[in-house]
């Protein structure tokens, strides 16, 4: 089950919504909120290790809106994650 399909964004990545909640809950004091909103870079192939990053994402935020993460979807994230890899490891 992927996770856009639990209501929260599919289209995320380094510092956006999901990983800051993530992070929310489990180290809260990692987490800057004041840094800027969302990031979605135009011509960049999500799937390419780039030799320098900083040219698409300079805010260091790829995906969604970090402001909108809290602790409780945090918690529930990594429930869900937890549940998965539990679940993968049984069928093995």
């Amino acid at each position: 089950m992927l996770i856009g399909t639990q209501g929260y964004p599919d289209r995320d990545g380094h510092a956006g919504t999901i990983e800051t909640a993530r992070i929310m809950a489990i180290r809260t004091e990692l987490v800057r909120m004041e840094l800027p909103g969302p990031s979605f870079p135009d011509g960049m192939n999500r799937a390419r290790i780039y030799p320098d990053p900083e040219r698409f994402f300079p805010t260091g935020v790829i995906g969604g809106d970090p402001s909108a993460a809290t602790t409780e979807m945090g918690e529930k994230v990594n429930a869900f994650v937890i549940d998965g890899l539990s679940k993968m490891i049984e069928d093995l």
